[in-house]
């Protein structure tokens, strides 16, 4: 059943991911419980990565493909958490991947 709902989340993060990147957009993900799941899941949790805030102007990423909204980064975070705690099961816990500042702050 692990296996299962792993590469399930694996698909669907993946395609979340690429949407979340195009846009600029707060990526939430959410998966029903497996058919095969016998009992409540033993916990729940979210993924945020890149949050990226600097005390800086607006600038874009190496590539200069995406904008970045440096001062309206932790905005955006809030909106994520405003969601998780709006689902019927809010998660047990979030886990924060990296990059809550971003490297442009060096600079300041």
């Amino acid at each position: 059943v692990l296996m299962h709902v792993c590469k399930r989340v694996q698909l669907r993060a993946a395609a979340l991911a690429i949407g979340a990147s195009a846009s600029g957009g707060v990526l939430a993900l959410s998966v029903p419980p497996s058919p095969r799941a016998a009992s409540a899941p033993l916990f729940t949790f979210g993924i945020i990565a890149d949050v990226q805030w600097a005390d800086a102007e607006d600038g874009s990423n190496y590539d200069r493909t995406v904008v970045r909204h440096y001062r309206g980064a932790f905005r955006t975070l809030q909106r994520a958490v405003d969601w998780w705690r709006a689902l019927p099961e809010p998660p047990s816990f979030i886990a924060q991947l990296g990059d809550i500042i971003d490297g442009v702050n060096v600079r300041l």
